[in-house]
């Protein structure tokens, strides 16, 4: 409990530490009004059931003189309206705090969903390469909602109550020690049994949870995302029966959990119903005078109003911590693993690209390995590639070519040797300014629900998107003149994952979204392989018109795409083995000569 409460603490930032101890210090105003309007009708029992203390009790005589009433009837209705209103200041000032811990609360979550998604979004991509989109995204959706209503809530509740507990007990102390502490023995004591009971069980189903979560959105993804395959291959009644496994074990988890908070509230109200009979039998036995009877035994009935539900509330909301509360622990986990800083301190030194079309892309002696591999993807690599050219990267699947890529890309970064671009090196600093001067597309281009002009202008805020631009894209991608055919033209949706649109469309908007910003450095990774063959050769003409002030940059396997490259780097097995014009390659090279054959085109 101390770690999981070390760490709720650590979660939070010195803002929000400053104002949960302010929120205390209202559940603590808020506990005092409360009790006292509520307690406040003890004495006003008493005084109904015997008028005479008006003569005889020192202190309510003297109200009674000071207020100059001229009756006891006046004197009562003034009594009952003091009760009423302090009643109504007690639940405003009740309903006030109860605003204050939602509005807290719900801030913290939006605020570590941020930190989190923000933190998720600065890694490197070898961050994402490595984890479970799954994963992350139950972090975001599911975990942290759950830590705000499952832990931060009840825990806030808890504390509130326990000033309410600590009032009432400490005034019952005060009227008969004895009493009080023989009731909140017997009280404390059944919630404290049955909890002992319980713990291990909801630390149980509170895991069950927590993996639930994640198996859940799992399936959800691949059945919808991939429900053309799933449909093809007829496993629809399989993802619906896993589906309904995991949501039964979920449900079952949830009502233990609500259950072991709920039930002891059943035991307690009998067993203090029978002690509020008892304790009368023990007051007709102790006093004389039916006043002081009726005085204690209402004081305890008052307080027992307030106790219950403040006994229960700690109770459950102690309950849901100890069930869900390894959330917080994997929150900062999360954080902490995820927590990077990216500094841009040499981002005017890619400027002169933008100046100059003369520079060079230099990998010098490049090794790299990804965590969990036996061996390097890329081992000594070394090339250069001049600006205003135009380089193929081919080989067999394995060969290395995408991470080569994603390298130059700034994406994944080597264990040794550098990436120098004119003559700056590229390192997690430097690699935001150079990733500005690049175009990119990627062999699955992602393509959101939106339309044309969105899909173009991808990441560009509606206000600012420069219509001149987005139709220069369209054409230099071969797709303008299939956009205005369309009754909307650049306004149509294209639907989610671009279902209104064929392999080929979808990754001519790939091209035309890279081509929108201009970019001195183009990067294709298989970018023309869904196109056909008229298609592609006038996106290659493009391309080819464009290198003469672009660098560009292909993976490819076409031969026929290959050709158009001033330069082709082969890779085999994460090294160059030859490099050159396709037609020295095929003079010189074997191995490419027979890449080159009939039949491996």
């Amino acid at each position: 409990m101390c770690e999981m409460l070390k760490a709720f603490f650590e979660l939070l930032t010195n803002k929000q530490i400053q104002k949960f101890y302010l929120l205390q210090i209202l559940f603590a105003i808020t506990a005092l009004i409360q009790v006292a309007g509520i307690v406040s009708l003890a004495p006003f029992i008493t005084l109904i059931s015997d008028p005479s203390l008006i003569e005889t009790n020192e202190y309510i005589n003297w109200a009674y003189t000071f207020g100059g009433f001229k009756g006891k009837n006046q004197f009562f209705m003034f009594f009952s309206l003091m009760i009423m209103i302090m009643v109504i200041i007690g639940n405003s000032a009740g309903a006030l705090s109860t605003w204050g811990l939602l509005k807290y609360s719900v801030r913290i979550g939006a605020d570590l969903q941020n930190r989190v998604f923000g933190n998720y979004l600065k890694n490197d991509y070898i961050f994402f390469a490595g984890s479970n989109s799954s994963s992350l995204i139950s972090v975001l959706t599911q975990e942290i909602p759950r830590f705000v209503y499952m832990v931060l809530q009840p825990f806030l509740h808890l504390t509130s109550q326990l000033f309410v507990g600590i009032i009432i007990v400490a005034g019952l102390a005060y009227v008969d020690i004895f009493l009080a502490i023989i009731s909140t023995t017997v009280i404390g004591g059944i919630y404290i049994l049955i909890f002992k009971y319980l713990k291990l069980g909801l630390v149980r189903h509170g895991q069950t949870l927590s993996d639930v979560n994640v198996k859940r959105l799992k399936l959800l993804n691949e059945g919808i995302s991939g429900v053309k395959q799933v449909k093809l291959i007829g496993s629809e009644f399989w993802y619906e029966s896993e589906f309904k496994k995991i949501n039964e074990r979920g449900l079952n988890s949830s009502a233990y959990i609500g259950l072991s908070g709920d039930l002891p509230r059943y035991l307690v109200e009998s067993v203090t119903f029978l002690a509020i009979l008892g304790l009368a039998l023990y007051l007709l036995q102790k006093y004389d005078s039916s006043a002081q009877i009726v005085s204690i035994l209402s004081l305890y009935a008052m307080a027992g109003y307030k106790l219950l539900p403040a006994m229960q509330t700690i109770y459950k909301s102690y309950s849901q911590i100890k069930a869900n509360g390894m959330v917080i622990v994997e929150l900062k986990r999360e954080l902490c693993r995820t927590d990077v800083e990216i500094e841009n301190q040499e981002s005017a030194e890619f400027d002169r690209l933008w100046e100059s079309n003369e520079f060079s892309i230099d990998l010098n002696n490049i090794h790299f390995r990804y965590p969990g591999a036996s061996g390097n993807a890329l081992v000594g690599l070394s090339t250069k590639i001049m600006s205003g050219t135009m380089t193929a990267i081919v080989g067999g699947s394995g060969a290395g070519k995408s991470t080569l890529v994603d390298i130059i890309l700034g994406l994944l970064f080597s264990q040794n040797g550098d990436l120098i671009i004119a003559g700056v090196k590229v390192n997690r600093n430097t690699c935001r300014s150079w990733q500005k001067c690049i175009g990119y597309v990627p062999q699955l281009i992602y393509i959101i629900d939106d339309t044309f002009t969105a899909n173009i202008a991808f990441g560009i805020p509606a206000r600012d998107v420069d219509m001149n631009r987005v139709i220069a894209a369209a054409k230099g991608a071969c797709l303008y003149d299939y956009i205005i055919t369309l009754p909307e033209g650049f306004d149509y949706k294209v639907g989610e994952n671009g279902a209104q649109l064929s392999g080929g469309q979808i990754q001519r908007l790939g091209i035309a979204r890279a081509l929108y910003r201009d970019p001195q450095v183009l990067i294709l990774d298989e970018a023309t392989s869904a196109l056909d063959n008229n298609t592609e050769f006038q996106i290659m003409n493009e391309l080819v018109r464009l290198a003469q002030n672009k660098t560009i940059i292909m993976i490819a396997h076409r031969l026929s795409t290959v050709k158009y490259a001033d330069n082709v780097i082969f890779l085999e097995d994460g090294r160059i083995i030859g490099e050159g014009t396709f037609d020295h390659l095929s003079a010189t090279n074997e191995k490419f000569s027979e890449l080159c054959r009939p039949g491996h085109t």
